[in-house]
């Protein structure tokens, strides 16, 4: 059994990007055996989250593979980032960003590969990534767990987006002042 240090944050988001509100913890209050089995049963279910990620009609070779993947990422350090952290800030580079996404998820729904999303899945941000990442796999290129890598070879095959993108948000600075 492993001991080691967390760093977890004194404030909590609850709900994606803390929609539902942010609740204040003073781990210190929290006895060592609550911390223990938080741990011992959130840590697994990392790795667990991943072996799933391929859907039901994996096998539990390809599962077993996809959690070792996911092992291998965490020795190297890396964190999947995920939701709005990974858009961009500029204005611009966003419009365009959502736009690229918008049209991957459309692909992804159009393609074989989307019917092995189990129904109840499907509306899951991550349901279209799944695909894009099956059909990276299956052409020999690594699956890339993010949307990065699609969108900017999405706006490299299609410049036409970012010239609109430039021009929705030039539009949409031109509303006028509102006084309220």
């Amino acid at each position: 059994m492993a001991t080691f240090t967390v760093t977890v944050p004194d404030t909590v988001l609850l709900g994606r990007g803390g929609t539902i509100g942010t609740l204040a913890v003073d781990w210190s209050h929290v006895p060592q055996q609550v911390k223990d089995h938080v741990a011992s049963v959130y840590f697994p279910q990392y790795l667990t989250d991943a072996a799933n990620a391929g859907g039901r009609d994996e096998s539990p070779a390809e599962r077993l593979a996809r959690a070792e993947k996911k092992l291998e990422t965490m020795y190297a350090g890396q964190v999947r980032v995920r939701g709005a952290a990974t858009e961009p800030t500029d204005p611009v580079d966003l419009e365009a960003f959502r736009t690229a996404k918008a049209a991957l998820v459309a692909f992804a729904k159009t393609v074989p590969e989307w019917s092995t999303i189990p129904k109840a899945e499907r509306k899951s941000p991550t349901a279209a990534l799944r695909v894009l990442d099956m059909r990276a796999a299956a052409r020999g290129e690594p699956e890339r767990d993010d949307w990065d890598h699609y969108v900017q070879h999405y706006l490299a095959a299609n410049p036409d987006v970012r010239k609109t993108a430039e021009r929705t948000v030039r539009d949409r600075a031109k509303t006028g002042k509102i006084d309220l």
